[in-house]
């Protein structure tokens, strides 16, 4: 799957685009297999990164007197909805790998993924 199909669908679980392309740039997880192999206690952990990420970036302010010239990174938004639908997401990749069933590029949607979920 291209990399810019795989944040189409982690932009319809409701990433950010910034988040989504972290996610396949910084993160390296651009494809169902990589996703496949996330349990719930992953997602969490690469939200947190995203949210967290550590490190400095350079300061858009940092030209203006007093500012300094880099601040810490205040890494990218994460709602709470993108991270039980990730887990969902992984979850759903691994129950058709169960049932010998195909993932097709464009089959993780909301629709599909929340189908799983218990009510």
């Amino acid at each position: 799957m291209a990399t810019a199909a795989f944040r189409l669908e982690l932009r319809a679980l409701g990433f950010s685009a910034d988040a989504a392309r972290t996610i396949t740039d910084d993160q390296e997880i651009s494809s169902l297999e990589e996703l496949k192999i996330l349990m719930d206690v992953d997602v969490v952990e690469l939200c947190k990164a995203l949210r967290r990420p550590g490190g400095t970036i350079n300061n858009p302010q940092g030209r203006a007197a007093g500012q300094p010239a880099r601040i810490p990174n205040p890494g990218v938004n994460v709602p709470l909805r993108a991270v039980e639908n990730l887990k969902m997401a992984a979850y759903y990749i691994r129950h058709h790998d169960r049932i010998s069933r195909d993932v097709l590029p464009g089959m993780i949607t909301l629709l599909n993924v929340r189908a799983l979920r218990p009510e």
